[in-house]
């Protein structure tokens, strides 16, 4: 990502690294019995960009928090991993 970041800033290009969470990694209280995903591995990518001083958004904490505050952000009615509008909505505004 740091190659990536530098190569587009020579070239004035703006450069972001979005990080957007899989279903999993915040509704770890509706996985099945006997199923567990560490998403460990996401903090220390955070802690990477951040040694490296590459500019990312992190909407894994962001709409973990939604989550908690009970708002639906992924699509329940078909259990898929995808956001639904409203998690879209969130999720894309807190990376603009």
């Amino acid at each position: 990502m740091k190659k990536t970041q530098v190569y587009c800033e020579e070239r004035n290009i703006p450069f972001t690294f979005a990080f957007d969470p899989f279903k999993n990694s915040i509704m770890q209280d509706k996985l099945p019995q006997g199923y567990h995903y560490d998403n460990a591995w996401v903090y220390d990518l955070f802690d990477s960009l951040k040694k490296k001083n590459v500019d990312y958004v992190d909407n894994l904490t962001y709409l973990t928090k939604l989550y908690k505050e009970g708002i639906p952000i992924f699509n329940d009615k078909y259990n898929a991993g995808h956001w639904n509008d409203l998690g879209a909505f969130y999720g894309v505004n807190h990376i603009l």
